[in-house]
């Protein structure tokens, strides 16, 4: 009855994969993969990846990019920020036991002991993940991204409080879009040639 984002995250990756085949190291592009986090803040790992891959060849974009996604999210800061903050982290602060109805490795952990990991479990899981397969996958470029962001939010998830077949299919959707670019005939890069 509530509605799943995961489509609009998934329509939105898509639109950042064609500009990224389009016009490598646009505006467009990073706008549209910067603006995730602002959909779904479980997306912290692999926007972190995005800027870190575009640092150094195009920060004027980056910069560019978070300015515009800050422009969009600056009237729900501005018309109630104590009320904004709160939604973007309550998640994290509001569950006191993980959701047992939920598809995730701590759900059968709780299930058959009844301790369950603190609820900053996941963003940790995310950040080691994704670091990891970034190290390994930059190399690759847009398919590198993709592939390490789906191995990031599939450990995530799999880690998380909560985790449902919507968030899943964003994975599914991830390794998609990854494995379409690596069968590429050429590799696509994330700047400018």
């Amino acid at each position: 009855c509530l509605g799943w984002l995961e489509p609009t995250l998934a329509m939105v990756l898509v639109l950042f994969a064609c500009l990224a085949v389009s016009r490598p190291g646009g505006l467009g592009q990073a706008a549209a993969f910067l603006v995730v986090p602002s959909l779904k803040q479980y997306f912290l790992a692999p926007a972190i990846m995005f800027v870190i891959a575009r640092r150094l060849t195009a920060p004027k974009t980056i910069v560019a990019a978070l300015l515009l996604v800050g422009a969009g999210a600056a009237p729900f800061f501005i018309w109630d920020w104590d009320a904004t903050l709160t939604g973007v982290l309550s998640e994290m602060t509001t569950a006191t036991t993980p959701r047992l109805d939920s598809t995730s490795l701590v759900t059968v952990m709780t299930r058959l002991t009844g301790h369950y990991p603190g609820r900053w479990l996941s963003v940790v899981v995310q950040c080691g993940v994704g670091a990891g397969a970034y190290w390994r996958l930059h190399r690759h470029g847009l398919a590198g991204l993709l592939l390490a962001s789906a191995l990031a939010m599939l450990a995530t998830f799999l880690t998380a409080w909560q985790a449902f077949v919507n968030y899943f299919a964003l994975v599914a959707m991830l390794l998609v879009l990854a494995s379409m670019c690596f069968a590429a005939r050429k590799p696509v890069s994330l700047t400018p040639a």
